[in-house]
């Protein structure tokens, strides 16, 4: 009978610390980045709001999805990104990016 009040306690405890965690890392690191991308993306738009910029629109986004992600793998002590210059072309020469010749 004992117990039957205990493990609610406890669990609950133990549910609280770790969601306190998770918000704290999440406002402390990751809010911070989607803040500054999200006021890099709204800036892009501003500035370059006709269809003909559609491309570097997207790349500029691409880039910064490209970020979180590389941050992601960081706080998972992840080193490989081969996966991730494949998926978004990053490190590719401006040349070879479709729609962005000069």
């Amino acid at each position: 009978r004992y117990m039957n009040s205990f493990c609610p306690f406890i669990l609950g405890l133990y549910l609280s610390v770790c969601l306190n965690r998770w918000w704290a890392l999440r406002t402390a690191a990751l809010q911070r980045l989607l803040d500054a991308l999200s006021n890099i993306f709204l800036f892009c738009v501003v500035y370059f709001p006709e269809g003909r910029h559609s491309t570097l629109r997207k790349r500029i986004k691409c880039y910064c999805m490209t970020s979180v992600k590389l941050m992601i793998k960081a706080c998972r002590g992840q080193e490989d990104i081969t996966d991730l210059v494949v998926e978004s072309g990053v490190g590719l020469h401006h040349s070879e990016l479709p729609g962005l010749q000069t």
